[in-house]
């Protein structure tokens, strides 16, 4: 948006958006000079998080399970040959239908949990040549350090 424009914040759903007037209705404030430029960078909300809330909940659950059956929060970035670990479980989920025997949760769920952690590790293990480092992963995130709030999903 450039200097001058006209800016809406829609309430409309859990998440504020930004429209332009003609896209919602609901409440119009005009600031002018008001900007901010996000070229280039990734719509988290739209993209993601409101396409597919139910499924991103599923796959918490499925977090949320790893966490009270291995106790600790991040711990799978660190498995060894992780990447070959999860592909396999990403296809035995795959393979399987309704829901897996052992946590009672969507089979489905587990494969996408499976593939956003192979996604993961392939990410990292590409981002690691240009950061020069030899751990390219985030320091683990421990239960007492798990952030609380709106992004918080209760199983």
């Amino acid at each position: 948006m450039g200097r001058g424009s006209e800016v809406t914040w829609c309430w409309c759903d859990a998440l504020p958006l930004v429209h332009t007037t003609y896209e919602c209705q609901r409440a119009t404030t005009i600031i002018p000079g008001a900007r901010k430029d996000d070229t280039g960078k990734p719509p988290i909300v739209q993209g993601v998080l409101r396409y597919f809330p139910k499924a991103l909940c599923a796959v918490a659950d499925v977090s949320a399970y790893g966490f009270k059956k291995y106790g600790a929060w991040g711990g799978w970035r660190y498995v060894d040959d992780g990447l070959q670990r999860y592909t396999n479980a990403l296809g035995r989920h795959l393979l399987a239908d309704g829901l897996d025997p052992e946590s009672g949760l969507m089979e489905a769920a587990h494969a996408a949990w499976n593939a956003l952690a192979r996604l993961e590790l392939l990410i990292h293990t590409q981002d690691e040549p240009k950061k020069g480092k030899s751990d390219a992963l985030p320091p683990d995130i421990s239960d007492d350090d798990h952030p609380r709030g709106m992004w918080d999903h209760q199983p």
